[in-house]
C-alpha cells in the first residue's frame, strides 16, 4: 500500500473510532448499530468494512488502542519513580486514575460493561499482562533490593491489580462510595502489609 494511502487509510479508521465513541456514549453498546456509527462519520458501509468486519471488530480494535495508550501512560509514571516501593505506590495511583479521571472514566465503564466484556476477551487479558508488567518488574526488583522482602512478583502483581481495578471498575460504574483518596488509601494498606514495606 502506498504511502499516501496507508495515510488515507488510517485517518478514516481514526474517524470510525472517534465516531464509534460518540455512538456507543449515546446508545450504548447493545443498541448502537454500524448503521449508526456510518451515520454518525458520514461514510459508506463499503468504506467501513475496509476495515472491520463487525461491530464486535471495531470493538476489539477501540479496546486494543485504549489499552494500549492506559498501559503506556502507567508505565511511564512508574518509570519516573525513584524506588521500588514508589514505583508500586505510582503504578496503583496511574491504574485508579483510569476509573477516577474524567478523560479516562467513560472508557473504562464502556469497556467494564457486561455487554461488551465477552468481546475482547483474548485481548483483554492481553492488555492486562501489559498493564501489570511494570508492577511486576518494580516488584520483583524490590524484592531483590531487600526494600520488598516478603514480595512475591509475579502472584502479589496479580492481586495487586485484581484489588486496584475492582475499585476502578466500581468507580466507572457509579458503585463506589470511596473518594480517589480514599482509594488510594485502602489499597495501600492492603499492599504495605503483603510486601513487608514500611510507608515513607
Amino acid at each position: 500500500m502506498a504511502p499516501r494511502t496507508q495515510e488515507r487509510a488510517a485517518a478514516e479508521r481514526e474517524h470510525l473510532f472517534r465516531s464509534a465513541w460518540a455512538v456507543l456514549k449515546r446508545s450504548g453498546y447493545a443498541n448502537a448499530s454500524i448503521t449508526e456509527i456510518l451515520a454518525e462519520a458520514g461514510i459508506s458501509t463499503r468504506a467501513f468494512y475496509r476495515h472491520f468486519a463487525s461491530k464486535d471488530d471495531l470493538l476489539v480494535a477501540m479496546f486494543v488502542e485504549n489499552a494500549d495508550v492506559a498501559a503506556e501512560r502507567v508505565a511511564a509514571r512508574v518509570a519516573a519513580a525513584d524506588t521500588a516501593l514508589a514505583r508500586v505506590e505510582a503504578w496503583v495511583d496511574a491504574i485508579l486514575d483510569l476509573g477516577y479521571e474524567a478523560r479516562t472514566r467513560t472508557s473504562a465503564r464502556l469497556f467494564a460493561s457486561p455487554a461488551v466484556r465477552g468481546v475482547f476477551e483474548d485481548a483483554g487479558q492481553a492488555a492486562i499482562a501489559h498493564l501489570y508488567a511494570p508492577l511486576r518488574e518494580a516488584l520483583a526488583d524490590g524484592l531483590a533490593a531487600g526494600e520488598l522482602p516478603t514480595a512475591d512478583p509475579a502472584n502479589d502483581a496479580e492481586t495487586i491489580y485484581s484489588i486496584t481495578w475492582r475499585l476502578v471498575l466500581d468507580q466507572a460504574q457509579g458503585r463506589s462510595g470511596l473518594s480517589r483518596e480514599q482509594a488510594g488509601v485502602h489499597v495501600r494498606r492492603f499492599v504495605l502489609a503483603a510486601l513487608g514495606a514500611s510507608p515513607g
